[in-house]
């Protein structure tokens, strides 16, 4: 395999691993905030992610809560 070849598989194994626990830690998070006394489940609703595993929930604070359990994920 290539120089380049190699790179390029890296980084598709490292952009899966990004990825996959990204996958993971949104079912925690949604299990988290169902968790909540009265949540509303629609609003994690995986519909509301994009391609990137940004949450553009309706209600911008369940957003916001996202973003924070990400970086306190450090992912």
């Amino acid at each position: 395999m290539s120089y380049m070849e190699q790179q390029m598989q890296q980084q598709i194994e490292a952009g899966q691993a990004k990825h996959d626990e990204l996958e993971y830690q949104f079912g925690r998070f949604c299990d988290w905030f169902k968790s909540i006394p009265d949540a509303d489940e629609t609003l994690v609703s995986r519909e509301y992610l994009d391609d990137r595993y940004n949450l553009s929930s309706p209600v911008v604070e369940v957003s916001a809560m996202w973003i924070g359990w990400k970086a306190s994920q450090d992912i």
